[in-house]
C-alpha cells in the first residue's frame, strides 16, 4: 500500500518498470507539486473517491496519461484499405518504425504499427486501414501507452485540466471525482477506447471535452457546477454511448456534439443551464432515447446545422428559453 507520505511517482515507477500492475492507496490526501505520470500496464487503485485523494496544490499540474516520443507536424491522406500513408510537409525518418501512428477512422482501431518509412513524406503501415479515406487528416505518430486504469480516487484543486488523456490505446475510469480544476475536468484527446463509469466533474471550468475520439462508454456519471465551457463538450467522436447520465448548474452548453457519429445516449437528465440543453451540430446516426431535459437559457434540445440520420423518442423537455 502507497500511503500520502510515499513518492507516489517513484512507486508507479518502479511497478512500470517490472512490467506493471496495481498500485494500491490508502486513504488520505496525497498532496503533490509535478505531474503525476501513468503509465502503460498500470492500475491506480484507492479505496474510493471520498477517501482517497490527490491534490495538485492549485498549481499547474495534472494527472497524465500520454503516449510518448510524440511527431504530429503537417496532415495525412490514405486510402480505404491501403497501407502507404502520405504525408504532406512531414519530415518521417526511420526511427519511426515500430511506432504507432493515430489515422481516425468510425470503423475500429485508430492505432496502426509502421513497418516502414519509404521517405520523408511516406509510410507504411502493417495492416490495411478499414474507414473512410482521409485527405489532409490530422495525426499523430508515437509510442502509445495502453491498458491503464483509475479507480476509486478524487483529483482536485490544478489550474489546468485535472486529468489529461492522449494518444493512449485503452483507458478505464471508475470511481473517480474531479474537483476544483481551473480548465477541464477531464480532456480526451486521440484515445482509441475510453470507459468512464461511476464518476463526477464538479466545480470545474469545463466538464470533460473530447476531441477525435473513436469509441467509448460513459454511463452513471454526473457533471455539477461547471463555472464557463460547458458540460459534455464533445468534436469528432464516434461509436459511443452514454447511459444513465447527468449534469445540473452548467455555464453553456450542457451537451454539446459537433461533427460526431453513431453515438447513443439514453437515460439521461440536463438541468439548470445557462447555454443549450442538448447540441447536435453537423452529426449523424445519433439516437437520443429516454431524457428529462428542463431549466435552460437556451434551446432545451438544438439539432444544427446538417445534422442527419438522428433520432430522439421518449424525452421530457420543459421551462426552457
Amino acid at each position: 500500500m502507497i500511503t500520502p507520505t510515499d513518492n507516489l511517482q517513484d512507486a508507479i515507477n518502479a511497478l512500470s518498470d517490472s512490467g506493471g500492475g496495481i498500485i494500491n492507496l490508502t486513504g488520505g490526501i496525497f498532496n503533490l507539486s509535478a505531474n503525476l505520470v501513468v503509465p502503460s500496464n498500470i492500475n491506480l487503485q484507492g479505496i474510493g473517491s471520498a477517501g482517497t485523494v490527490i491534490d495538485f496544490g492549485g498549481g499547474a499540474y495534472q494527472l497524465k496519461i500520454s503516449g510518448t516520443n510524440i511527431y504530429n507536424t503537417g496532415t495525412v491522406a490514405i486510402s480505404n484499405g491501403g497501407t502507404t500513408v502520405l504525408g504532406t510537409t512531414t519530415v518521417w525518418d526511420a526511427s519511426m518504425i515500430g511506432q504507432s501512428i493515430f489515422l481516425f477512422t468510425p470503423m475500429g482501431d485508430s492505432f496502426y504499427e509502421i513497418i516502414d518509412v519509404v521517405d520523408a513524406g511516406t509510410i507504411t503501415i502493417g495492416t490495411p486501414f478499414t474507414g473512410t479515406a482521409l485527405v489532409t487528416e490530422l495525426y499523430v505518430i508515437c509510442d502509445t501507452v495502453d491498458s491503464t486504469k483509475l479507480e476509486g480516487f478524487s483529483v482536485q484543486n490544478s489550474s489546468i485540466d485535472l486529468i489529461d488523456i492522449r494518444y493512449a490505446v485503452t483507458t478505464t475510469l471508475r470511481d473517480i471525482s474531479c474537483y476544483d480544476g481551473g480548465a477541464s475536468g477531464i480532456n480526451i484527446f486521440m484515445v482509441e477506447t475510453y470507459y468512464w463509469e461511476s464518476s463526477l466533474v464538479y466545480n470545474c471550468l469545463t466538464g470533460i471535452t473530447a476531441d477525435t475520439l473513436p469509441g467509448a462508454t460513459f454511463t452513471n456519471s454526473f457533471l455539477q457546477n461547471i463555472t464557463s465551457g460547458g458540460g459534455f463538450v464533445f468534436t469528432k467522436v464516434t461509436n459511443t454511448t452514454f447511459t444513465s447520465m447527468a449534469t445540473d448548474t452548467i455555464v453553456g452548453d450542457a451537451m454539446s456534439f459537433v461533427n460526431c457519429s453513431n453515438l447513443g445516449i439514453e437515460d439521461f437528465s440536463i438541468t439548470n443551464v445557462t447555454g443549450n440543453g442538448l447540441v447536435l451540430d453537423g452529426c449523424f446516426a445519433m439516437g437520443v432515447l429516454d431524457y428529462y431535459i428542463s431549466t435552460c437559457s437556451g434551446i432545451g434540445f438544438w439539432i444544427k446545422t446538417a445534422s442527419d440520420g438522428n433520432s430522439s423518442s421518449c424525452g421530457f423537455i420543459k421551462s426552457n428559453g
